[in-house]
């Protein structure tokens, strides 16, 4: 589970960043 949320959460973190 944790490994899919891998990607998605640097995704995340890299939006918030972008924001």
């Amino acid at each position: 589970a944790f490994f899919n949320l891998a990607p998605a959460w640097r995704l995340f973190i890299r939006s918030r960043r972008s924001l």
